[in-house]
């Protein structure tokens, strides 16, 4: 993401359910460069149309072999 947008929920101190996620160990390492493409360039619009607020995205998170691509997002309870 480029700016900080803070969630509506925010606002209404809302409990919120926290998601972590992990594309770990690509078949290759094309595969693994796509998968970090996809949430470069769609991704983020398409975690907010389900009600998902990204937080923290990191691409090759320790070796690249063991981590490709790790986010945290957060919803509403």
């Amino acid at each position: 993401m480029k700016k900080l947008a803070v969630p509506a929920s925010a606002a209404a101190n809302d409990p919120w359910i926290f998601e972590i996620g992990a594309f770990t160990k690509s078949p290759s390492e094309s595969k693994g460069i796509n998968k970090v493409s996809m949430f470069n360039s769609g991704e983020v619009p398409l975690m907010q149309d389900v009600g998902l607020s990204p937080v923290f995205f990191r691409p090759n998170a320790g070796r690249p072999a063991d981590a490709n691509l790790i986010y945290i997002g957060f919803r509403p309870k």
